[in-house]
């Protein structure tokens, strides 16, 4: 029995990769960031680059292709065969793009392998203002409200209309290029809420400089727990924002589900899951394979198709 554990053993240990089995030809695979280094996304890929190169036994480069509002980085797939060796790091940002048009191809038309985690997003006032949401409406009175978020026709565009067209109050969407002038235009005054994500508002928190008014979620989360979600107001939710991978449509089976399950490691391992906890990208569970992926993907682009058409 010792000797055949050992042979059982010795065989695993000698196992191919699923790039050297065949299931992945390629010398190297391109992983396609449609956002500049150091953001959110660069480092989400960067977080599983190394693991994705044990798993898969090839090569995989970071490419970061930033301009469009991310049209730039979707259109690539025209241009790269869908043979598995280009794979997309993917936002709710291209759902968007789906919803407005922005870009000449399709999210639908791309095969959505894994939805790595989900961001948990806050309504956010500066610290000296109202205490509460309704005490914010009724301070503003006939005031049109002046809400900033990253973007125009982005994801906290149509995170915002979400929410806010449900409530009874005027408002304007101020989209900003980057979020540190939005912070500051908020601390300064010149905005009375601001839509970003928990990982990025806590420390702004912790420090007394914002006070969180909603978390777009439907439980209250432990690092905010004195603060009422969406769901506790009576608000329809927003979808949260996520990151995930892609390939092109038509990639042959076999590579697309080496790919993902080389993915659904790397979410396993120290250098992710330090990413993760570190950005509070682990308040709620968010993982979603490729049986789960599609349909999350069809459902928000109904949902953020129906607030940015009103």
């Amino acid at each position: 029995m010792k000797r055949l554990t050992l042979a059982f053993l010795a065989c695993a240990l000698a196992l191919p990769t699923a790039a050297q089995a065949g299931a992945l030809d390629c010398p190297s695979v391109e992983l396609i960031v449609g956002f500049g280094a150091g953001g959110g996304t660069d480092l989400f890929a960067s977080s599983i680059q190394t693991k994705l190169e044990e798993e898969l036994g090839v090569p995989v480069q970071v490419h970061n292709v930033t301009g469009g509002t991310r049209a730039v980085a979707i259109s690539q797939r025209a241009s790269r065969p869908a043979d598995g060796c280009t794979v997309f790091a993917i936002t709710t940002d291209y759902v968007l793009l789906e919803v407005t048009n922005a870009a000449d191809l399709s999210l639908t038309d791309m095969n959505v392998l894994v939805r790595a985690h989900v961001d948990v997003g806050l309504l956010n006032a500066a610290a000296t203002g109202p205490e509460s949401l309704e005490a914010m409406l009724e301070a503003a009175g006939d005031r049109a409200l002046l809400i900033g978020g990253v973007g125009s026709a982005s994801f906290d565009e149509g995170a915002v209309k979400i929410l806010m067209d449900q409530v009874d109050a005027e408002y304007r969407y101020i989209p900003y290029d980057g979020a540190k002038e939005m912070h500051a235009d908020l601390l300064g005054g010149r905005l009375d809420l601001a839509y970003d994500e928990v990982g990025v508002m806590l420390p702004m928190v912790e420090a007394g400089q914002i006070r969180p008014l909603v978390v777009a979620f439907g439980e209250r989360v432990d690092v905010l727990p004195d603060v009422p979600t969406a769901g506790e107001l009576g608000l329809s939710l927003s979808p949260p924002i996520w990151r995930g991978i892609a390939v092109a449509g038509g990639t042959p089976p076999e590579a697309a589900s080496a790919i993902a399950a080389a993915v659904e490691v790397a979410l396993k391992e120290g250098a992710y899951v330090d990413y993760e906890k570190g950005r509070s990208l682990d308040l709620a569970p968010g993982f979603a394979g490729p049986d789960e992926f599609p349909a999350v993907i069809e459902a928000e682009i109904e949902r953020f198709g129906a607030a940015m058409a009103q």
